[in-house]
Parts: C-alpha cells; sequence; structure tokens
C-alpha cells in the first residue's frame, strides 16, 4: 500500500494560493532553523565566557540584519548560564484561542439580556470588542434594532380570539360570495392640524459649491383633532372630525352610525339591500370597538336592521 504524506497545503487549490502558501511555509522553516543556529552559537559563545554585547556583536557581523536582537540575545545568554542545553522553544499548550471558541458564550450572553452593548458583552465573556463584533455579525448573523412602538400587548386570549376571528373571515372568504366587497371597516384616529415638513419637501434647487440652505427646526403641532373614518373596499363612506371638547359616547356614537346609515344608503345602495335571511348585505367591523362595547351602541346597530 501506498503511503499518504500529510501536507500543509493541497496541490489542487489554485496556482497562485499554492504558491503563497509554499513560499511562506518555507519562510518559516527557514525563519526557526536560523535561529536555532544563533542560539547554538550563544549556547557554544556563553560556555566561553563571552557577555551578552560582545554575542550580538559576533552575530551581527555573521548575520548582518538577520541577527536576533539584543534583548533575545540576552535572554538566551542567562538561560544558556542557568544550566538550558536545548536551544528549542519550550512546547505551548496547543494553538491561539479562537474566536469560534467565544461563539457559545457570546451567544448565550446576548440571550440573557439583547440590549447589552459590545462593550458589556466582550467585558462578561473576556473578549476584545473586535472577536465579539465578528461573531456577532458574520458568525450568528445579527444585528442591533430599535423596537417597534405598539399600543399594547395582546393576551393569550386577545391572539385567541384574533385567530378565531381570522380563521372564520378565512372560510368565509372562500364560502360567500364577493364577502370582502360587503364589508364596511371604521375606527378613529387622532390627527395633527399641521404636521412638520419632511426632510424632502425642504430640498432646494442650489448652485453647484453654493451654501447648503437651512431651516428652523419644527415639531408637529401639539394641538389634534380626532377622526371618525369609515370605508368599504372602494371608498371612503363617512369622515367627519370629533367637535373640540366632545366626548365619544353611546348617544354621540349612535348619531355617527346614524350617519353612516344614510351614507351607505346614498353611495352603496347595494349594501343596503336584504338578502334571502332578511339581513343586510353588509357587515361593520369597527377597528376600535373594546372602548365603545361598555356602552352598548347597539340600538343604532338595531336601526341599520
Amino acid at each position: 500500500m501506498q503511503q499518504k504524506h500529510c501536507l500543509p497545503f493541497d496541490f489542487h487549490m489554485d496556482p497562485l494560493c499554492l504558491l503563497v502558501t509554499v513560499f511562506f511555509v518555507t519562510a518559516c522553516v527557514w525563519a526557526m532553523s536560523r535561529h536555532e543556529e544563533q542560539r547554538i552559537n550563544i549556547q557554544f559563545m556563553t560556555q566561553e565566557g563571552k557577555t551578552p554585547t560582545q554575542i550580538i556583536h559576533s552575530l551581527q557581523a555573521v548575520y548582518r540584519q538577520d541577527a536576533l536582537s539584543y534583548p533575545q540575545v540576552r535572554l538566551w545568554h542567562h538561560r544558556f548560564q542557568d544550566g538550558r542545553l536545548s536551544p528549542k522553544d519550550n512546547p505551548r499548550s496547543g494553538c491561539p484561542a479562537s474566536h469560534l471558541d467565544s461563539l457559545q458564550d457570546i451567544q448565550t450572553n446576548i440571550q440573557n439580556d439583547r440590549c447589552k452593548t459590545l462593550q458589556e458583552v466582550a467585558s462578561d465573556v473576556c473578549r476584545p470588542v473586535s472577536t465579539v463584533f465578528k461573531v456577532i455579525k458574520k458568525d450568528l448573523n445579527m444585528k442591533k434594532l430599535c423596537p417597534k412602538f405598539m399600543p399594547h400587548f395582546l393576551t393569550d386570549a386577545n391572539k385567541k380570539m384574533r385567530m378565531n376571528l381570522s380563521v372564520n373571515n378565512l372560510c368565509n372568504v372562500r364560502n360567500i360570495p364577493h364577502y370582502l366587497d360587503r364589508i364596511v371597516s371604521g375606527g378613529e384616529t387622532w390627527i395633527s392640524l399641521y404636521n412638520q415638513e419632511t426632510k424632502f419637501e425642504s430640498c432646494q434647487w442650489t448652485e453647484k459649491g453654493g451654501p447648503r440652505p437651512t431651516k428652523r427646526v419644527k415639531s408637529n403641532s401639539i394641538r389634534k383633532t380626532m377622526m371618525i373614518l369609515f370605508h368599504d373596499a372602494y371608498r371612503f363612506l363617512l369622515l367627519e372630525f370629533v367637535p373640540a371638547g366632545e366626548t365619544i359616547d353611546t348617544d354621540f356614537y349612535c348619531g355617527v352610525l346614524n350617519r353612516l346609515k344614510k351614507r351607505i344608503r346614498c353611495k352603496r345602495p347595494g349594501l343596503w339591500l336584504h338578502d334571502g335571511n332578511g339581513d343586510r348585505n353588509f357587515w361593520i367591523h369597527q377597528d376600535n370597538a373594546t372602548p365603545i362595547l361598555p356602552m352598548c351602541p347597539l340600538p343604532g346597530l338595531e336601526k341599520m336592521q
């Protein structure tokens, strides 16, 4: 059987990479052999009783720019004086720690607190900030994002209710013709009296090399008004602004529903017709119905039947 030799490179790799690898390995072997050769000479001259200064002059005369530095000559001079015999380096315990060795520690540290900074993670795992950054970006493929604002978090009961409604709507879309066209959706939102000019809207044409335009920092209007909006799949049916100081109670919302009824009969008369079961051909989806349900605006809904 032919014996296989383990080489530090693969002959099937790119020729340029192979050439660089061979050159690097040869340079390392040559440098190690030159260093060991000089250490043997230091050992010989130490036994002759020469000082480190005399030894460095002798090495520089022979090896010139490849000679060991004076601190190295003095170090090995003291070692040989203390009885050391081998000119080779002491064996080391394994290769240097790689950044992959810290991957699990960094991942666990981030999972415990995802708001930590790079400096805090590096301090916890005892690794440089550059190593932590490399592991997070390249190995873990993570990035830091600002959280998205949510008005409130849903409870398990809210999530279950929304899932049931979604499944029910999906069944209706498949079974009821033109189901989405028969939904009237509505809700309320706060509207500022005026909005700040955007950066794109404030752009100005200037000559090349001219001064950059400036503008005063403004904020959105503090004064707001509530808007009530109802629409179907094609158009807005009702758009109203709540008067200042007005409270949205049962009586107010029943008036909104009555006005919505008139708009539906005017703009979408097809929705106002009864189906075979005696019901109207549309459904009202109230987006912000939770605070309105305790006030029971059912009389307004019953008048639409």
